[in-house]
Parts: structure tokens; C-alpha cells; sequence
């Protein structure tokens, strides 16, 4: 979940990566920003993994099994009609 990120996993990973930080000589200001941006791409999948299982979710609550079509239209291809 998100909310992982801010818990000890988080902390636990920062600590991994402090060791070859150091021995890169890399300075906190030099990793911040590609901290955030990872953060931030992490949270956007997890946003993205949230809604499709919410949309997969209603689709087989609308439809059991589904159909080709459905799983076309839940992939955004176009229909072959």
C-alpha cells in the first residue's frame, strides 16, 4: 500500500542504500530528488494497481466469467466488430 512507503520499509530501504551513498560520496542533497522521484512514480502505480483492481473488481461483479470483449476493453484495444 502507500502507505507502506512511509512506514519502516521505507526507513529500512534508505538505510540499504546510505553505504554505497557514502561510498559514492553522494551527499544527502545530491539523493534527495531522485528519492522523491522514485517515491512519486511508486505512488502513481500504486494508484494505478488501486483503480484497475477496483475496475476488475466491478467488471466481474457485472459479468462472470468475462468476456473476450471485456478483457479487450479492459486492455483499451479496439473491438473487432
Amino acid at each position: 500500500m502507500v502507505e507502506g512507503i512511509k512506514s519502516g520499509k521505507a526507513d529500512r530501504d534508505r538505510l540499504d542504500l546510505q553505504n554505497p551513498q557514502q561510498i559514492l560520496g553522494l551527499r544527502n542533497e545530491d539523493t534527495m530528488p531522485i528519492e522523491a522521484l522514485v517515491t512519486a512514480r511508486f505512488k502513481t502505480h500504486q494508484q494505478n494497481l488501486q483503480a484497475y483492481q477496483q475496475e476488475f473488481t466491478t467488471a466481474l461483479r457485472q459479468e462472470f466469467p468475462l468476456s473476450m470483449a471485456s478483457c479487450d476493453i479492459a486492455y483499451g484495444k479496439p473491438s473487432s466488430n
